[in-house]
Formats: C-alpha cells, structure tokens, sequence
C-alpha cells in the first residue's frame, strides 16, 4: 500500500513538473520580448561590424537555447538598398556546452534565396577575440541573390552549392584567414563588353577553390560549357572597398565545334588568333580592379 502511494506520488509530481514547464514556455511564447531581442541583435551586429545593419522582421523563440527569425536581412548601413543577405528564415540557436564560457557558439542554419544555408560561429564574447566560422551552402539561386552580381558588376547566374571556412578578428574581415569549395551549376554571366562577339557565357559547371589570407585570396577556377572548357588562377590582392581590390589572374580557354558554330564572330577572331593559340587553348589575363577588370590575351614563348 505505501508503494503503491509513493507510485502514485511520483508520478503525480512529475505530471505538476510537465505542466509547469509547458505553461511556462506557452507564457514565454506569448509574451516573449520581441522588440527588446531585436534590438540586442541589432546592437551585437553593430559591434561585430559597424558597416551592417541587421533587419529583422518576426522573431520566436525556438527549443533549446535558440531564435526563429522571418525573414532576416543584412543590408550596408551607407546605402540601404544594398542587401548583403537575405534568409527567407533563420534559425540561431546557442551552444549548451558553451553556455558559461567566455568562448560560445552559435549554431544557424536557414531557407536562403530558394536553397539551404547552414553553419556555426565560434566567438569570445567577453574578450572581444578572434572568431571562427563555418558555412555551408546548398542550391541556393543566384539569379535572386543580386548582391553578387552587384559587387561584380554584371549579372551572375546559377546554383551554388559548397563550403567556406574562416578564421579572423572581429577588427576586419580583410585580415581572415581560410578556404572555399564552391560549385555553380548551370551558370550564366553577362559580359560588360562583348568579347569575340559574345555577350552571354553559358556554363554547366563552374568550381572554384580559394585560399584566404596576407589580405589575399589565392583561387584556382575549372569552366566546363557545352561550348568550350577553361581555367583561371591567380590573386585578388584586397582593399577595404571591395570594389578596388587588385586582380593577378591567368587562364587558358579551349573553344569547341559547337563554340564555333554557334558564334560566327568569334570563330573569324580565333581564327586571327591562331597564332598565339596551343593545343587549340588561347591564354588569357585578366588584371585591374574588381569593379573595373581589365583583359588581354597572352602569347605563349
């Protein structure tokens, strides 16, 4: 009989315990502070990088530690229009293991312009210390993501797909340090200026690896086309703008039949360039800045 009371007991406790915590988190849901959140995030972003400014619409909280935000933009605080980033929605969530250290990580991962965004960072928020991160992406659009094609100055194409690591210091992202694995499927970019005739390359598939650091980023890229196939490596030498960084790169491009057939221009121009041509591959530079690239052809010795 006195078992089967504190059977009872127990499980009647643990019930009460249920409840509370269900109760508790229905009040945390319905009176969760949201302007008050939303301002914190604002403030940390500020901190991180005075140059962005987070726009946050709805914000929720999400089990275990974590934040639904929907949608969730970074826009440059100088002009606006300029989005950086948009995720339809985000979900940031914080590390237990890491809750009573100076060192913490957030987890995030989210739907971005049509694919999947995922990763986490790693930052010492009371020493104001070097941080790290991770990013993987999965087919994201780049046809929606207009902020690429705007820092590149034309329009940019494709599904991306891939990784990136970096390492830094909260005093400038010039300075990190890291690697990126990128694939682009079924690419499209449009030229500033018609090259042999063509305006528009299309591609099935674009790599692209690159190693960070020095303030520079060391890249090899691999084009494959119905049309031709390509290369280019070389260096970006960075500047704090973007836009005046320095570029060092060397390719090679080898034109199809069907490159030929289907750009009438550009077959009578490689044809005047048979000369510098070999092994049917054209070298190629391209030098100046990043917003304003400049190209010329290479003669092989």
């Amino acid at each position: 009989m006195v078992r089967q009371q504190n059977t009872s007991g127990r499980a009647a406790w643990f019930w009460y315990v249920f409840f509370a915590v269900i109760i508790a988190l229905v009040l945390l849901y319905v009176r969760f502070p949201e302007k008050e959140v939303r301002l914190f995030l604002a403030e940390k972003v500020e901190q991180f990088d005075p140059d962005f400014v987070l726009e946050a619409g709805r914000i929720k909280p999400w089990p275990l530690l974590g934040l639904k935000i929907t949608p969730c933009s970074l826009v440059a605080r100088e002009n606006p229009e300029q989005r950086v980033i948009d995720f339809d929605s985000l979900i940031l969530s914080k590390r237990l293991l890491t809750m009573f250290k100076s060192e913490k990580v957030y987890d995030f991962g989210g739907s971005l312009y049509s694919g999947k965004a995922s990763g986490f960072v790693q930052i010492d928020e009371e020493n104001a210390g070097p941080f790290k991160a991770d990013l993987y992406l999965n087919e994201v659009d780049l046809n929606k993501y207009k902020y690429i094609s705007l820092l590149l100055g034309r329009q940019l194409e494709g599904i991306l797909s891939g990784a990136l690591d970096v390492k830094g210091s909260r005093e400038g992202l010039i300075d990190a340090s890291g690697q990126a694995n990128f694939v682009i499927g079924d690419a499209l970019i449009k030229l500033r200026e018609p090259v042999f005739g063509v305006e528009t390359v299309e591609m099935q598939n674009v790599t692209i690896d690159a190693d960070l650091g020095n303030r520079r980023i060391n890249t090899s890229v691999e084009v494959l086309s119905n049309d031709f196939k390509g290369s280019l490596s070389g260096l970006i030498r960075l500047h704090t703008n973007i836009e005046r960084s320095r570029l060092d790169l060397k390719g090679t491009i080898e034109p199809y039949a069907a490159f030929y057939q289907s750009n009438p221009k550009a077959r009578d121009a490689f044809e005047l360039l048979s000369s510098r041509m070999r092994n049917g591959r054209l070298s190629f530079a391209i030098y100046g800045t990043l917003k304003e690239p400049r190209f010329r052809l290479s003669a092989y010795n």
